[in-house]
């Protein structure tokens, strides 16, 4: 496989990645009144609420048996806007999100583009109503468990582990793509304070199996902090911004 067969197939589970982003977005005082697919909830609504916060996201891509890691540095400035920039096999991958629409750096020509030119169509409705479409959580979490809890550097956490319905999912995929989508699977593991009910960690697993080719998947560690930090402020580049109305 070429270089930049490989880059493009990478890019694919990227993207299914940034879908993921909508979900890092919230509680009450207690969990007891809570199930826990209420809790997911309410924490992703919390998340929301805040002035804003940094992540830094661990991402592990399969394809065919090769691994590839890349660790993404970035900040949220609610309501809606995402920057995130990461190395990968050598190239640097930066990101804006605003609202429901992604800018992304091309890393062979550093040119910006929206999503819908990278030269993947079949990921565009996905990737544009994404935000829409897993604010809808309620609707698409087919299972939802408490773990025991955990204590990690002083903050107690409540540890809840849930999936999303699947069929559910792959018609969001196939809806707008041109691949017979055969298998998709998302488990989360998030973790919530106890004491602010906001989400401060979540590990995803993504598979995704594709007619006529290998099971390819990604795992994600984000670890979310610097909630309402004061110096959060996120400058678009007016190459960026002139991408806006286009």
């Amino acid at each position: 496989m070429n270089r930049n067969s490989l880059v493009k197939i990478n890019l694919v589970l990227l993207f299914l990645f940034l879908l993921s982003i909508f979900l890092v977005s919230g509680c009450s005082d207690s969990f007891k009144k809570l199930s826990p697919k209420e809790a997911v909830i309410k924490a992703n609504e919390k998340l929301k609420q805040t002035d804003g916060y940094r992540m830094k996201m661990d991402v592990t891509l399969k394809i065919n048996d090769i691994n590839q890691n890349v660790v993404f540095m970035g900040e949220v400035k609610n309501p809606g806007i995402t920057h995130l920039k990461g190395n990968f096999m050598g190239m640097e991958l930066e990101f804006y999100q605003k609202d429901d629409t992604f800018f992304i750096k091309n890393p062979l020509t550093q040119k910006w583009s929206k999503s819908q030119d990278l030269g993947f169509p079949e990921m565009n409705s996905i990737i544009n109503t994404s935000g829409g479409t897993f604010n809808n959580l309620a609707d698409l979490i087919s299972k939802a468990d408490y773990l025991p809890d955990e204590k990690i550097n002083n903050i107690d956490y409540k540890v809840v582990k849930y999936t999303l319905d699947k069929d559910k999912i792959k018609q969001i995929i196939e809806k707008s793509s041109s691949k017979n989508i055969k298998d998709v699977e998302y488990t989360f593991k998030v973790w919530i304070g106890k004491k602010d009910f906001l989400i401060h960690k979540m590990d995803i697993n993504i598979d995704l199996l594709i007619a006529d080719m290998k099971k390819q998947s990604a795992n994600m560690i984000i670890d979310i902090y610097d909630f309402n930090s004061k110096d959060i402020d996120i400058k678009i580049p007016p190459e960026v911004t002139s991408l806006f109305n286009k």
